[in-house]
């Protein structure tokens, strides 16, 4: 090959290295790959956040596919199919007989909600006398609040954003479901492939720390699954035989915020305790003592479970990782704080702990 046509960073014959090979070149070409790999994540994180969702959901797709599988013996791909059709038969049929039941509920439960926040202040401001700043920003929250019905254009414009912000939310779910259903299918071919983007000599090691990544958020989610479940349940429960209205929308919505370590929880039980308020003192502080009774099973008895099967991540830095990604990546950021915590963390705990700082080698490569 003629001296002109060699390739920067490879040596020539007398040993000599290239100008890639200079430490400060490598880590200027590091520096802008980062810089180029976070630009990117920033460009394109509404769809990188709906791919980690769709992770997420043929985790738990396969899961569940494992168990149908030991319980009747079927192959793994009619496993699969039973778990996808049961899943479809069980929401279809929660949507014919409680859809009805809820949508009344939640459109009762947007009017009882601002009527509730603004009872509130008013107790405030006649019991407390506040008639300052506290007392203005009391009002101002309130009437933003309260739907303002006073020209067509507020009308329309809230109509229109409530019927987008819908459509939105629903082809957001749409592409979660069938992307986990394409790789709960076959995820052998999705991990072989981000395998391969790794050196040889490294794969077997990619091969392992993407297992135990799979684990990790597998345990931690079939948890979270239990722990929805149990405090949807208690919920529904307390709230019906408090005789508190709109029990079934405001447990679902409890347990749905569960989902959220440490955020979610205060603000599930926050539409209930204003709902609570308007039957009086006395609901209101049993609302509140069926909140800590809830939290407190929560606490003590799936909190320990999901721990066991997870890794069990310091509170403050759940915390803090839910502020982090809500501020940069809103609604979708705050909702998958966690798992996406609990993968980087195995990602540092596993690279740059064992493999870097205690000088683990990595394991010989195995045929892919």
């Amino acid at each position: 090959m003629a001296m002109g046509l060699e390739r920067p960073g490879r040596k020539d014959n007398a040993g000599l290295s290239g100008p890639a090979d200079h430490p400060v070149a490598l880590a200027l070409w590091t520096l802008i790959g980062l810089c180029l790999a976070i630009g990117l994540i920033i460009l394109t994180y509404d769809a990188l956040l709906l791919l980690f969702a769709g992770v997420l959901f043929a985790v738990l797709l396969r899961a569940m596919t494992r168990g149908v599988v030991r319980l009747t013996g079927l192959p793994d791909s009619l496993g699969l199919a039973v778990t996808a059709l049961c899943l479809l038969v069980l929401g279809a049929a929660a949507v014919l007989l409680a859809a009805p039941s809820v949508t009344e509920q939640v459109a009762n439960l947007v009017q009882a909600v601002p009527q509730a926040w603004n009872s509130l202040t008013d107790r405030i401001s006649r019991g407390m006398d506040l008639a300052g700043p506290l007392g203005e920003v009391s009002k101002d929250m309130g009437s933003e609040l309260t739907p303002d019905a006073g020209t067509l254009q507020t009308v329309l414009g809230s109509g229109f954003g409530a019927i987008t912000g819908a459509i939105g939310a629903v082809g957001s779910l749409f592409v979660v479901l069938v992307t986990g259903l394409y790789l709960a299918a076959d995820p052998d071919v999705y991990r072989r492939g981000i395998v391969r983007l790794i050196p040889i000599r490294g794969r077997g090691r990619a091969r392992e720390i993407l297992e135990l990544i799979g684990h990790r958020l597998e345990g931690w989610l079939v948890g979270a699954m239990i722990d929805m479940a149990l405090v949807g349940s208690l919920t529904w429960l307390g709230l019906w035989f408090l005789d508190i209205p709109m029990a079934l929308t405001l447990a679902l919505f409890a347990a749905l915020m569960t989902f959220v370590p440490n955020i979610g929880p205060v603000l599930g039980f926050v539409p209930i305790l204003l709902v609570a308020l308007g039957q009086g003192t006395g609901t209101l502080l049993a609302a509140f003592a069926l909140y800590i009774a809830v939290q407190t099973v929560e606490s003590y008895l799936v909190t320990p479970l999901v721990q066991q099967r997870a890794i069990a991540l310091p509170p403050v830095l759940i915390f803090f990782a839910q502020i982090i990604l809500g501020l940069v990546f809103g609604l979708w950021g705050l909702a998958l704080a966690m798992p996406l915590t609990a993968a980087i963390s195995v990602l540092i705990e596993e690279l740059y702990i064992k493999d870097g700082l205690e000088g683990g080698s990595l394991q010989p490569a195995r045929s892919t």
